[in-house]
């Protein structure tokens, strides 16, 4: 048996059971931990896709409200508006999609 396999086996039998404690504690440590950060990134992404589901309710509301008021000659002016902000809000939309890859 060469020295090298020599220090394993020693340090094999020697170290293994207070290694295996060490381990054991650091992932008795890290699990909680890893448990409550993958629960937080599902917490996340749901929460996310509500708001991505909101915010097209919003914008389909905001574009129904522009419609009827371009459809009523007193409130034209405010219809056109409506628009605008609809279409500001559909952009700002697209771009949280892409960045978010929705």
């Amino acid at each position: 048996m060469s020295a090298c396999s020599t220090a394993i086996v020693c340090f094999s039998s020697n170290k293994l059971p207070s290694l295996l404690s060490l381990f054991q504690s650091i992932m008795e440590q890290f699990n909680p931990c890893l448990r409550n950060f993958v629960a937080m990134g599902k917490s996340y992404e749901k929460a996310l896709s509500n708001v991505t589901f909101a915010a097209k309710g919003y914008f389909d509301a905001l574009v129904r409200m522009g419609e009827l008021a371009s459809d009523s000659q007193g409130s034209k002016d405010m219809g056109d508006v409506l628009f605008q902000m609809a279409e500001v809000h559909r952009q700002i939309q697209v771009q949280l999609e892409e960045m978010v890859g929705i």
